[in-house]
């Protein structure tokens, strides 16, 4: 079994910026709305951040308090993260296949894996053949990571396609911050009959040379969506394969 079945989570150092209007936490006020698990205060948070802090998306890292050994502020890789198969361990059907649907987030990039949903069965193999791989253009320091994420659902009503969820595309959100954002995204999606099929997260930074190589990485349990009654939401309902390459 590939290492990265188990969960990877890398914590992400230096999440407390420092602007002129004061000091803005983003730490505590996301934790404690995901406390009471409200997705749309979460939501709107994340906005009210993503305004608050527009000026730091052209002022760069002299704006932002570092410690410790940073890396050259000058140098730059190119990566390739490509999607390249899903294993379905459980299809949340118990009769038919089950219609998924499903997106994934690399830094601020999205993919539509399956356009519009796709008929799965137990035990079936999923090849990506269309636009299953995004280019990363990131710094070659500890500023730098690509991280990777799948979200989606067992589809019996409506919703499709899947939705963006732009709080997902922000990358200076925490890591471990993220890994709850994930869940709480599709909450408004599980209705009636539709299941959550779990989640992946993962992050690669530069100690581990930003994840070169192939991966297998099992779904969690989206504890946020779940009903806990539920026989068939599990932990690795699915398997996704990806590979990360360096573009020279």
């Amino acid at each position: 079994m590939n290492q990265d079945t188990f969960s990877l989570i890398t914590i992400v150092k230096n999440d407390i910026i420092e602007k002129k209007s004061g000091l803005f936490l983003i730490i505590l006020p996301l934790f404690v709305v995901m406390a009471f698990g409200s997705a749309s205060l979460i939501e709107a948070y994340a906005q009210e951040s993503q305004q608050n802090d527009a000026a730091l998306l052209t002022k760069g890292v002299n704006n932002i308090s570092l410690t410790g050994d940073i890396g050259n502020l000058n140098t730059t890789r190119t990566f390739e993260v490509t999607f390249d198969s899903l294993t379905i361990n459980e299809d949340h059907d118990p009769i038919y296949g089950g219609e998924w649907v499903m997106n994934a987030y690399v830094n601020n990039r999205i993919i539509d894996l399956f356009p519009g949903s796709i008929t799965v069965k137990d035990g079936d193999t999923v090849n990506f053949t269309g636009i299953n791989s995004a280019n990363l253009t990131i710094p070659d320091n500890n500023l730098g990571f690509i991280r990777i994420s799948t979200i989606g659902w067992e589809n019996d009503i409506g919703f499709e396609p899947v939705p963006v969820f732009f709080t997902l595309l922000d990358t200076r959100v925490p890591f471990y911050l993220h890994v709850g954002l994930v869940q709480q995204a599709i909450v408004p999606f599980i209705l009636g009959p539709n299941d959550p099929n779990g989640f992946v997260t993962a992050q690669y930074n530069k100690d581990v040379n930003f994840g070169v190589g192939s991966h297998s990485i099992c779904s969690a349990r989206n504890v946020a969506a779940t009903d806990p009654n539920s026989f068939y939401e599990g932990n690795c309902d699915y398997i996704v394969n990806f590979t990360i390459k360096e573009i020279e």
